[in-house]
């Protein structure tokens, strides 16, 4: 059978989402549907399901027959684009002293970035594919290493660039900034064959009304990383809104509103300033 995740609107605490999970649970067999797990951003009021199930429908009727919170979207998914972007298809281990049943918060908010590295087809061309894809090699080295020190989730290989997934706007920053740092020490010695690279960022939860997982937010981190000179991070004004760090928040210059290729209404962008002070 299809994947599919929810999303509800809802005002609660950990211990009523965890009840009426385990409503679903009693429920479930009888419309052949499979609840794995969820994920609750009580902060939002916002709840996601991962069920098998033969379709939305399926998933809809068992929140409606259990306890009436029918979702406001179902889109179906696929299982290694969540493990992906959040990390997890299965409920979280309780602790020892975690009483049945076991009420837990975890946001499927996401922090995305997309990086580009600029000119990398014709450096195909100009230096050979041998010797291209050792740049490329090195590229992903430099990248892969100031992504997973920020805990940033991988979810995508775009052959020159990454798809990643954070669950902190702080940590996604800090990533951004360190791979533009680590280009900036790494290309003096190597003039012949530079890496440059540009970044967008964006953020937003799974479920949204075009059907695809983090769809809009996945298509307009990309809008905004193609806008991005090489060298640039670019970000959109929820990026700002939710930074904490002082530090970080005195990197931000406001670009103002641009246009998107898809989007009806223009974005707001901030450039991320990387260069140490």
């Amino acid at each position: 059978m299809p994947f599919f995740m929810d999303r509800h609107s809802i005002q609660a605490t950990p211990e009523e989402i965890a009840a009426a999970h385990e409503l679903d649970l009693a429920t479930q067999e009888e419309y052949g549907v499979k609840f794995l797990t969820y994920w609750f951003d009580q902060e939002h009021g916002e709840a996601f399901c991962l069920a098998d199930a033969p379709d939305g429908e399926a998933v809809k009727n068992v929140h409606a027959h259990s306890h009436g919170n029918i979702p406001t979207a179902v889109v179906e998914v696929d299982m290694d684009e969540v493990r992906g972007f959040l990390g997890r298809t299965t409920e979280p281990e309780p602790g020892e002293n975690d009483p049945p049943p076991y009420a837990f918060i975890d946001s499927a908010f996401r922090v995305i970035m997309f990086t580009d590295m600029q000119d990398s087809t014709a450096m195909s061309i100009n230096l050979g594919d041998r010797e291209a894809f050792q740049v490329l090699a090195t590229h992903d080295t430099l990248l892969r290493a100031e992504i997973e020190a920020q805990d940033g989730r991988i979810v995508k290989h775009t052959g020159d660039g990454f798809l990643v997934a954070f669950t902190q706007v702080d940590q996604a920053l800090k990533s951004a900034i360190a791979i533009q740092q680590a280009l900036a020490a790494y290309n003096p010695e190597h003039a012949d064959r530079p890496i440059h690279v540009r970044i967008g960022l964006n953020a937003g939860v799974p479920v949204e009304h075009n059907g695809d997982l983090f769809g809009m937010t996945v298509q307009l981190a990309a809008r905004i990383c193609a806008q991005a000179n090489a060298g640039q991070i670019l970000a959109t004004g929820i990026i700002h809104e939710l930074c904490q760090d002082p530090l970080l928040l005195a990197r931000y210059r406001e670009v103002g509103r641009v246009p998107a290729k898809g989007f009806v209404s223009a974005v707001n962008l901030f450039e991320i300033e990387w260069r140490n002070a």
